[in-house]
């Protein structure tokens, strides 16, 4: 499908930009889960539904509150061999903490950019509730502060969750492969090592979800390399949710200096 074929160059263009098989078959082992432990979405064989296992992750979230990283890095290398050298190396950082609800939400976002026309950073932060949005921006040495009546909108240096999972989910051919029943919450692990369609130049893949019963995606990853006509491009997806539920997400300590310099929407 042309949205599962554009799904690497899309993760490429997000950091460029910034600077499932069906089936009935019954596992029956015990280190398999049984259809009852399956989250939202997962078969027996694998990601049936990306849209709906996201969603589940979402609504999951919200009910309890999260805190998440994720990082993203991309190279583009030109040559073969000894000729061969990186013309461009880019990463995002991001995480993100949110009470339950989504709001107050708290999130940090860094780029880092490498090429022969050198070195580029950006970082911003963002704090906000239902009406205001507090913001830092840092980029060339210098940090702007400002309160704003919304909340952040596209193309603000960062990007919700979502977006990066069903991407790798929908990009992935995943299978069922284990089941930990060991803690509060039955994870069930998923593992691919090709693309869920045919994309193009591909020479190196491989993804793993980590995702609980109710659907809330503990962990997911993915490499993938691919030959094009700008060189070889690699990327590299990791998210780690790093807490479950939320309390409180306190304003930043910067948070007066933003509000002195309120825009109005």
């Amino acid at each position: 499908m042309q949205r599962r074929q554009a799904v690497l160059p899309v993760l490429l263009a997000v950091l460029l930009t910034l600077a499932g098989c069906a089936g009935t078959n019954q596992l029956t082992s015990p280190n398999e889960p049984t259809d009852e432990e399956l989250p939202p979405g997962v078969s027996q064989s694998g990601v049936e539904n990306a849209s709906a296992l996201v969603a589940a992750h979402t609504d999951a979230l919200n009910e309890s509150g999260y805190a998440y990283r994720i990082t993203l890095g991309g190279t583009v290398a030109t040559g073969s061999g000894n000729e061969s050298s990186t013309a461009y190396e880019t990463s995002l950082s991001q995480t993100s903490r949110a009470e339950a609800g989504g709001r107050p939400a708290f999130v940090t976002a860094r780029t880092n950019i490498s090429s022969a026309m050198g070195n580029q950073s950006q970082g911003v932060a963002y704090w906000w509730n239902d009406s205001t949005t507090l913001a830092r921006i840092s980029s060339g040495g210098s940090t702007q502060y400002v309160a704003l009546d919304q909340i952040p909108g596209q193309n603000q240096l960062y990007a919700p969750d979502e977006q990066y999972l069903e991407q790798v989910i929908s990009a992935s051919n995943f299978s069922v492969t284990g089941v930990d029943r060991s803690g509060s919450e039955t994870l069930v692990t998923l593992t691919a090592t090709e693309p869920n369609a045919t994309l193009e130049g591909v020479t190196s893949y491989n993804a793993t979800l980590v995702v609980g019963s109710s659907g809330r995606i503990h962990e997911a990853t993915q490499h993938a390399v691919v030959e094009s006509q700008q060189g070889t491009q690699t990327v590299d997806l990791r998210y780690k949710l790093t807490e479950t539920s939320v309390q409180t997400v306190e304003r930043p300590s910067w948070s007066d200096r933003a509000l002195a310099n309120r825009t109005a929407a």
